[in-house]
């Protein structure tokens, strides 16, 4: 099970550095198309590709850092700490699902399986902290075991 743990924290890891290299790469596309626009007598249509690309690096630039605070969270948490408890980085084996309670980030895919990269503070994390192997939670109006718990 640590190595389901540390394959998904690797699968995740990885994802992020890529997401974050693609920002990256939009950031420096906008920062070239801006040095092409020059100022012309249409004044008004270059202040507002100006203002269009200003608006978009401020889009990115959020992205590229939410982006880099994930990867930092993710960077933190041991792939061989054993959990006792439901908390930040632990990995969550219920009834049908896979949880890994770190960062908002979704759906996984880790060697043909599903894990769900969830914030600790969503609610199905919310209503898993604290729990212990054994204990039920319910999610989606569903009753569901904690099987196991890294």
């Amino acid at each position: 099970m640590l190595d389901k743990k540390r394959k998904t924290l690797e699968v995740l890891k990885s994802t992020l550095e890529s997401k974050i290299q693609e920002v990256k790469t939009s950031l420096q596309a906008l920062d070239d198309s801006g040095e092409g626009e020059t100022k012309s007598s249409a004044g008004d249509k270059y202040e507002t590709s100006r203002e269009m690309i200003n608006q978009e690096r401020t889009k990115f630039s959020q992205v590229l850092h939410d982006l880099t605070s994930q990867l930092q969270v993710v960077n933190s948490i041991s792939p061989e700490s054993q959990r006792q408890k439901v908390e930040l980085g632990a990995l969550v084996e219920l009834e049908g699902m896979s949880l890994i309670i770190c960062v908002p980030f979704g759906k996984l895919v880790v060697e043909g399986e599903q894990v769900f990269a969830v914030s600790i503070k969503s609610p199905v994390a919310q209503s898993l902290l604290g729990k212990t192997t054994g204990d039920e939670v319910i999610i989606n109006k569903k009753r569901l075991a904690i099987k196991t718990l890294f």
